[in-house]
């Protein structure tokens, strides 16, 4: 069913009605009632009069008027949102790890008003967060921080009518744990939540967390954390002085004609990339661009051409947003008949240094 603001309607499930004052969602509408309050209230349990004198609509004859200027709206809390804080309260026991949670302000009326989206460290150690929120294609992180163990911290609080932006995104988080055998590895968490769990009052539990009601979202058990040897570790960090090129490194890529071409394959790098992830693999290779181009100006050499590969293209979006940083710089596509489609061209214009 269609709602729009004006419409007439009768409350399915208990008696009364009143006038949709305000559309919030395909599920939720505010409506006026006679009592001189605005309420929300799911579509589904509601059915409209006036529009015709058909079918249901003859099952709710009862007349009743409304004044809608005079509507006292709810009044939202304006002050700062609370300070959460673990504690263990009656309710649900929660698994030990890390929780993502949504906590109306409006404790007695759950599916209306403002939430704070909060993030619970149920466990035993410090974590470091950061969030990734979608916008337009692009992902952007929102909040980050360290959080101390049996303790919350809030990273937003919003209007309901912003959940749509709220109910999906990506935690990447790193378990700071004093004491322990083996490295505990970083972990990537997606969630994804269907926006109808917030208009129902079945959705917000009392458990161990906070005093009050909140949707909760495990993010991370303290079962789930997977851990690695010191020994991988230390591989990992020896690879990133490991290159094969003495000090002015952009002496054996010159041609004979004054142009330098470089390729950048984590293989032409360093010898030891079969033992390295791809995270660390483009570090290396950023790293060691770095020295290229730097090796480059000193010798004034002039054109430039950087082999990236296609790949996923982090490469080499992060290579030309470091030559954006050079105003004597010009890039562009290396011409694709010489090196393919994954390779940058550089004119350097030694004149217009600074």
């Amino acid at each position: 069913m269609e709602l729009k603001t004006g419409d007439k309607v009768k409350f399915l499930n208990e008696k009364g009605g009143g006038i949709v004052t305000r559309i919030i969602s395909k599920e939720l509408v505010h409506v006026a009632i006679e009592e001189g309050f605005e309420i929300p209230t799911l579509i589904k349990d509601l059915v409209v009069i006036g529009r015709n004198k058909e079918s249901a609509e003859r099952l709710f004859d009862q007349e009743f008027s409304i004044n809608t200027s005079a509507i006292k709206k709810q009044k939202v809390d304006e002050q700062a949102p609370p300070a959460y804080a673990h504690n263990t309260f009656e309710g649900k026991a929660m698994e030990d790890g890390i929780w993502l949670a949504y906590i109306p302000h409006q404790q007695q009326l759950l599916v209306s008003g403002p939430l704070d989206i909060v993030i619970f460290n149920n466990a035993s150690f410090r974590v470091a967060f950061q969030i990734y929120r979608k916008k337009e294609r692009q992902l952007f992180i929102h909040a980050y921080g360290v959080i101390k163990p049996a303790s919350a911290k809030v990273i937003a609080t919003i209007e309901r009518e912003a959940l749509p932006e709220w109910v999906s995104g990506t935690i990447q988080m790193m378990f700071q744990i004093q004491k322990t055998d083996k490295v505990p590895v970083p972990a990537s968490v997606s969630f994804n939540l269907k926006p109808s769990r917030f208009y129902h009052d079945n959705s917000y539990i009392q458990c161990s967390l906070a005093k009050e009601k909140i949707l909760p979202v495990m993010l991370k058990s303290n079962t789930g954390i997977v851990s690695t040897t010191t020994d991988d570790a230390q591989m990992i960090e020896d690879t990133r002085v490991t290159f094969r090129s003495g000090s002015e490194i952009i002496k054996e890529y010159i041609k004979n004609d004054g142009r330098a071409v470089v390729d950048l394959h984590i293989h032409n790098i360093t010898d030891e990339h079969r033992h390295i992830n791809q995270g660390e693999a483009l570090k290396i290779q950023l790293s060691y661009f770095s020295k290229v181009l730097e090796s480059a100006i000193r010798m004034q050499v002039q054109r430039l051409i950087l082999i990236h590969g296609v790949g996923n293209g982090i490469l080499k979006s992060e290579i030309r947003k470091y030559l954006d940083e050079y105003d004597f710089i010009h890039y562009f596509d290396a011409p694709i008949a010489l090196y393919g489609l994954g390779a940058t061209e550089a004119t350097i214009f030694y004149g217009k240094q600074h």
